[in-house]
């Protein structure tokens, strides 16, 4: 007479479901996206995840940084762009002058693209980055201790 068939037996270890990105209680969005959205629109982006998210350090950091990075870029441009137009009244002079601080202004502009893109990228890949100097900044300002 055959056996009854028996079930097999289940593993003593099931493993885990895919690992859930973390969502950030504010906002509801994962905690790498929000940081994204904060570094991808830099200054307004940082500002506003700044007052929607309270908890998550990782989503406030990246809109810290995102500040500081916004605001250098308006700060940079600006300065630049008013010495560039006040050098243009000087005769003769000062059109090689004003000349120098648009190449300077490009050169700048370039380098902040680059900067912007890593931080974008670093922030979707769950890694936390420091711009240089400007991370530092943004962890003192938010009372955390350097992860460096």
């Amino acid at each position: 007479m055959p056996d009854a068939e028996t079930p097999p037996p289940i593993p003593a270890s099931v493993p885990d479901p895919a690992p859930q990105t973390a969502l950030t209680p504010s906002t509801g969005l994962p905690r790498n996206v929000a940081a994204a959205i904060a570094t991808f629109f830099p200054l307004l982006g940082g500002v506003l995840f700044l007052i929607l998210e309270k908890k998550d350090s990782f989503v406030r950091f990246y809109a810290m940084q995102s500040v500081f990075l916004g605001g250098l870029l308006l700060a940079v441009s600006l300065t630049v762009g008013l010495a560039e137009l006040i050098f243009r009244q000087v005769p003769i002079i000062g059109w090689l002058v004003a000349l120098g601080f648009v190449v300077v202004n490009l050169l700048f502009s370039l380098a902040w693209l680059v900067v912007w893109v890593i931080t974008i990228v670093k922030a979707l890949s769950s890694t936390e980055w420091e711009v240089p100097y400007l991370g530092a900044m943004a962890r003192k300002q938010l009372g955390e201790t350097s992860k460096a």
